[in-house]
């Protein structure tokens, strides 16, 4: 029997308003595309002189001049002189970097972390990032640090990952100078220091780089390291919107949402939520998934919401998958599946949400689309609550007085464990459920 009924639906309300006014969560760093050609893209007119062009780059680079390799490798991976070629390019990159050509060193070395037209190699990855480092790449320095940020193709390592940031920042290079303020933000591998943060992430802002801009205006609406600004915070958001940064079109459309600022306007916040969510940007996308299911800014459409929250929730984003969860528990859009919105549940109470740990640890109580586990609800409502969950802490306070002591006892073992584990994926991944700020989001060419 479903004992609390408006419990759940009131939950995932209040879930994805919070999501709207705690900012984006620290994220790994996706791929983007690295155009690095130095060579001059012409007009169509100019076709005859280019092909002249390509022929003698060709030339040189087949006698092994290593900076006409470096740029025919940059020709392939444009595609625009000839048909575009992720094998050809690595080749001739490769050929350059065996010659010490440093920016071909980054360009091989993130080629083989990325797996672009060829399989995923972190060793080769490794060996030519750390080789370009070396020789002062700044890119390179940059790359080499977020893979020890990240545990990525190399053992976790903050304080490996401060020292190549603090190279980088040392010569000025914004996108360094903004995940080392993420790192004094956080404590990571350095000592926590908010006015540390807020000046290197105000430099990398000022360089132009967008995370950095982003993040200021971050720090501007949550006081960190500076006293409380929203002017400021629209501003570098904007900043770094025209440099069609998606994250900002988020942190806009929270202003708006909130009223922070700017006369509150719902109808304007979600225009900029859909600016970054057509750029797939997750944490939008799951608020859009919000906002259309109580008409907020737009009009109500359940089947809207449901597809909003199924594009966060397949990028892994907790939120969605709370709302995708809740689409299928009360047949919101979708023809209800309870046991679909138990394993959404799961798959977002595992990454620290707490209102899917509340939503979880109901269905298990209940036993709505899984099988009825007092010990395990007990667990998710316990955890819901450690991180200020009032449902959870309710429930988990109804539950204790039906379990037994062995239950509980259980429960309080299994509760120690997961923690354990949390704590461990929270330090080799650098995952902050309570930050806004996230690193840069982008592989630097040079």
């Amino acid at each position: 029997m479903y004992k609390r009924a408006a419990f759940l639906s009131f939950v995932i309300l209040c879930c994805l308003a919070a999501a709207i006014a705690v900012g984006q969560t620290t994220q790994s760093i996706p791929s983007r595309n690295t155009d690095v050609s130095s060579i001059y893209i012409a007009s169509a007119t100019e076709t005859v002189e280019l092909t002249t062009q390509f022929t003698s780059l060709k030339e040189k680079a087949e006698l092994g001049d290593a900076q006409a390799q470096y740029q025919l490798g940059n020709v392939y991976a444009r595609g625009k002189q000839v048909a575009a070629d992720s094998g050809e390019a690595l080749k001739w990159w490769r050929r350059a970097a065996e010659q010490g050509h440093v920016k071909a060193e980054n360009e091989v070395g993130a080629t083989y972390l990325l797996g672009r037209g060829v399989s995923r190699d972190c060793t080769e990855a490794v060996h030519f990032l750390r080789a370009a480092a070396e020789q002062d790449s700044l890119a390179a320095q940059f790359n080499l640090g977020s893979l020890y940020e990240h545990g990525t193709c190399v053992e976790q390592d903050n304080a490996e990952a401060v020292k190549w940031f603090r190279k980088a920042t040392e010569r000025g290079f914004g996108p360094a100078e903004n995940d080392l303020g993420v790192m004094y933000l956080k404590g990571a591998g350095v000592t926590q220091n908010s006015i540390q943060a807020f000046e290197l992430i105000r430099l990398s802002a000022q360089q132009g780089d967008p995370g950095g801009q982003n993040n200021l205006g971050w720090l501007y609406i949550e006081a960190r390291g500076v006293p409380r600004d929203y002017p400021s915070a629209m501003h570098w958001f904007q900043e770094a919107a025209a440099q069609g940064y998606p994250a900002a079109y988020y942190g806009i459309g929270y202003l708006y949402d909130a009223g922070k600022g700017v006369p509150k306007n719902h109808k304007e916040a979600a225009d900029m939520y859909l600016k970054a969510a057509e750029m797939n940007h997750a944490p939008s996308e799951a608020v859009l998934g919000m906002l259309y299911l109580i008409g907020d800014g737009v009009a109500q459409d359940y089947g809207k919401s449901v597809e909003w929250f199924r594009r966060a929730a397949e990028q892994g984003d907790p939120h969605g998958q709370n709302g995708l969860g809740h689409a299928y528990f009360t047949g919101q859009g979708v023809k209800q599946d309870v046991r679909q919105a138990a394993e959404w549940f799961q798959k977002s109470a595992e990454l620290g949400d707490p209102v899917a740990q509340a939503n979880l640890g109901h269905v298990l109580e209940s036993g709505q689309g899984i099988s009825v586990n007092y010990v395990e609800a007990y667990k998710w409502y316990h955890l819901s609550a450690d991180q200020g969950c009032a449902e959870g802490d309710h429930a988990m306070n109804a539950l204790a007085k039906i379990m037994t002591p062995k239950q509980l006892k259980e429960s309080e073992v299994r509760i120690s464990m997961w923690l354990q584990q949390h704590r461990m994926i929270q330090t080799n991944h650098g995952f902050n459920p309570n930050g806004s700020l996230p690193a840069s989001s982008a592989w630097y060419p040079h």
